[in-house]
């Protein structure tokens, strides 16, 4: 029986939770990126990334290189990347998702963990209540207040930033509805977008 390969998204998805811990882990902020736009570049893919890693041709996608196409086949034959695998051994996988909560990042994400001891959800809700943050430097009531904020909202509810793909089209028509009308002199994208990021 031949074997199932893995979604566009199941394999982009590896690599954004990848450059997270690469992130936490405070390396330098090329990995990340670059693992970034790959997995952007897996998802706008029509065909199966997975498919073309196995025959040796996703490296000819423009931000794949030799690298990233091994990791994919790693994902084909192993079910995750080995970088990914080992990570999560050393990681506890709540601390991944500190950084994506209101006001936290990468530095304070592993701060918390590393200084404090906070390896949960429910440690960092804990902390928060207890006034632990503001021990940290340049972390005070405000942070308290957005991480028990963010806490109290269903996970589901808890919004990542969203890929470019997904709000590129949204933003691009806004602004094309702005250029048209009589008052607009000049319109642009701004922020993150203009920069052509997540």
């Amino acid at each position: 029986m031949a074997k199932t390969l893995p979604r566009n998204s199941e394999v982009a998805e590896q690599f954004e939770l990848l450059a997270d811990f690469l992130e936490l882990e405070g390396s330098d902020q090329f990995r990340p990126l670059a693992y970034r736009r790959a997995a952007q570049r897996m998802r706008e893919t029509g065909g199966s990334i997975a498919q073309l890693a196995v025959e040796g041709k996703a490296k000819e996608l423009s931000g794949i290189g030799k690298v990233i196409e091994e990791k994919i086949v790693q994902i084909v034959e192993n079910g995750q990347i080995t970088a990914l695998a080992e990570r999560r051994d050393r990681v506890p996988p709540d601390v991944v998702e500190f950084m994506h909560l209101p006001g936290l990042g990468p530095k304070t994400a592993r701060r918390i963990w590393q200084e404090l001891g906070v390896s949960t959800l429910g440690e960092l809700k804990q902390a928060a209540e207890s006034e632990r943050l503001r021990t940290l430097s340049g972390l005070g009531a405000k942070t308290e207040e957005n991480v028990l904020r963010a806490l109290a909202t269903p996970r589901k509810e808890i919004e990542r930033k969203p890929l470019l793909g997904q709000a590129l089209p949204a933003v691009r028509a806004v602004v094309s509805v702005l250029r048209a009308h009589p008052a607009a002199d000049q319109v642009s994208e701004v922020g993150s977008v203009r920069c052509f990021k997540e």
